[in-house]
């Protein structure tokens, strides 16, 4: 699958514990909630620890095809 999912909330991570998606990263940058953090794979506070938690979250897959690539959309794409 390799998808990974980012929230800020409960039934955000609840996904990642249901094996719909492989990570889970949990986002305390606005509000932070210690039941997300405790379910999170990682948990950000920053824009840089988010980046980093991305960055270890794709390492982990195995993407060594060249048909697999990662693209993360610009916000105005729909």
């Amino acid at each position: 699958k390799n998808l990974v999912i980012v929230g800020d909330g409960v039934t955000d991570m609840v996904v990642r514990q249901k094996g719909i998606v492989d990570v889970g990263i949990g986002f305390g940058v606005i509000k932070k909630r210690d039941k997300t953090k405790s379910m999170s794979d990682y948990w950000v506070e920053n824009m840089q620890d988010f980046e980093t938690a991305l960055f270890k979250a794709f390492k982990n897959f195995n993407l060594t095809k060249k048909s697999q690539k990662v693209r993360i959309p610009l916000k105005n794409e729909k």
